[in-house]
């Protein structure tokens, strides 16, 4: 059962091997990584048993001391993991048009990316006016939410990650109910140790609350964490939060628009994200 990796990954064996995932698991992915979590949790009851006294001959354990802590990886939702932006539009154009009898402009709909849309809406419009327009398009959006899909290759990069050990979050501008239904719908929220939501920070990306918050709940200072998204903001928000930071460039991300935030890297496929964390 077992084969030779190198890095981090000790050992392989069937997705068998582990009880919460096995379920869950893309059907070609045949084989599943031990990934130095393992290593983690036994290099942590060693320490506990050299302080008690426990524990003697410290050559059988000693390669536990050696190994590196994984980076937290953070992650932003949409135009990231998954291709919601389209829907997203036509939810919006859908409540324009039925409340306000109207499309919105080219410059409204800028206006929105990467902001929380109620937010926005209430800089527009008067509290009652927002609200209309918003279940407008919240409905037209939950009515069609089983259309959206994950990008190429997400799916499979997000498992081996997480099978790798990785502890990862979402981080999105979104409403709550939203993200943790869209996660649901394609089994992906089993590999999330914190998600926030729009609802939890009174301020938003770019501003770095969002991401701090995220970071105290999986308890890693900032630095240890990396941020993933396809917006200007996303960049923003990582850097001032003071993360590594990732410019997807596989979904809606546009090359200009990123570079002008001067990322840490830039990433045009998922796999490239392997590259990144190889490199650490």
């Amino acid at each position: 059962m077992g084969s030779n990796k190198s890095g981090n990954e000790i050992c392989a064996t069937s997705i068998y091997a582990h009880p919460v995932l096995r379920n869950h698991l893309p059907r070609k992915l045949k084989w599943v990584t031990l990934s130095i979590r393992i290593v983690e949790e036994l290099r942590g009851s060693y320490l506990l048993l050299k302080q008690t006294g426990l524990c003697h001959g410290e050559h059988w354990f000693s390669f536990f001391m050696e190994v590196k802590s994984l980076m937290v990886i953070l992650w932003d939702l949409d135009g990231t993991i998954q291709d919601s932006e389209t829907l997203a539009k036509a939810g919006t154009r859908h409540g324009f048009q039925q409340v306000l009898g109207r499309e919105p402009t080219p410059d409204e709909f800028e206006q929105l990316i990467g902001r929380p849309v109620p937010v926005v809406y209430k800089e527009w419009f008067d509290d009652n006016l927002a609200t209309r327009i918003l279940d407008a398009g919240t409905r037209f959006y939950q009515e069609h939410s089983h259309q959206i899909l994950c990008y190429s290759e997400i799916t499979e990069l997000l498992y081996e990650l997480k099978l790798r050990g990785y502890k990862m979050g979402i981080v999105s501008s979104k409403r709550r109910f939203h993200v943790i239904n869209e996660l649901e719908s394609k089994g992906l929220d089993v590999l999330f140790d914190v998600v926030v939501a729009q609802e939890d920070t009174l301020q938003h990306k770019p501003h770095p609350a969002p991401l701090l918050l995220a970071a105290r709940s999986i308890g890693v200072p900032p630095e240890d964490c990396i941020y993933i998204g396809d917006q200007p903001t996303d960049i923003q928000a990582g850097k001032a939060a003071g993360m590594s930071t990732i410019g997807a460039l596989w979904g809606d991300g546009n090359v200009k628009r990123l570079q002008s935030a001067c990322p840490t890297k830039m990433a045009c496929v998922p796999t490239d994200i392997l590259d990144f964390l190889s490199q650490r």
